[in-house]
């Protein structure tokens, strides 16, 4: 079936999908609340595309991406955007359960069981000065971000264009450059100055 949207208030709300992107992806579209944008672009296809936002997110996607599996749900005031030519392969998922951005850059391939969370959900808190030590933030894949399989992005992960990041790598609170090769728990560059092609 082609993609379904329910809008609680079509007022407070904006959704604009290409009507090609209404016709050949499916899965749906569900939006609570009030201020929410929602944009998706030409010739975007998918299956089980899956978005249900609760107020104040904005969730941009652009041209020709393949979103296969994807799911996003917010809670909170967030901004996710996914560039042009963007593929999630297999389900993946990104939620916004506290204030956070995510993008993921044009021309990104998103291997099958990854996850972009703009927080850890439950806090941490510092037992001496009662701080909280796990605050939400932002997750930054560059364009042209290959990741395998069960990659985990956490806030303030930032990777760099034309990255290749390994299977079940996990990413929190950590920057790396561009041209490199990510893996591991806690993650490494494992190799740099490398490229990559599909």
């Amino acid at each position: 079936m082609p993609l379904t949207v329910a809008c609680s208030d079509y007022d407070t709300n904006y959704i604009e999908i290409h009507p090609d992107t209404l016709r050949y992806c499916f899965g749906s579209v569900a939006v609570t609340g009030d201020n929410n944008y929602i944009k998706i672009g030409r010739s975007t296809l998918g299956h089980e595309l899956r978005i249900s936002l609760h107020g104040g997110a904005r969730v941009c996607i652009g041209d020709d991406c393949v979103l296969n599996g994807l799911e996003i749900v917010s809670f909170a005031e967030c901004r996710i955007t996914i560039g042009d030519g963007v593929g999630f392969n297999g389900l993946s998922r990104m939620h916004a359960h506290e204030s956070g951005n995510i993008t993921v850059g044009s021309g990104s391939l998103i291997a099958d069981g990854c996850n972009f969370s703009t927080s850890h959900v439950h806090k941490i808190i510092d037992l001496n000065s009662g701080e909280r030590i796990n605050p939400p933030g932002d997750i930054v894949l560059e364009d042209r971000v290959w990741c395998a399989k069960m990659v985990s992005f956490w806030p303030r992960s930032h990777v760099g264009r034309e990255c290749i990041v390994g299977s079940n790598t996990v990413i929190s609170n950590k920057s790396f450059p561009a041209n490199c090769v990510i893996a591991g728990s806690p993650p490494r560059i494992v190799r740099d100055g490398v490229t990559w092609q599909p």
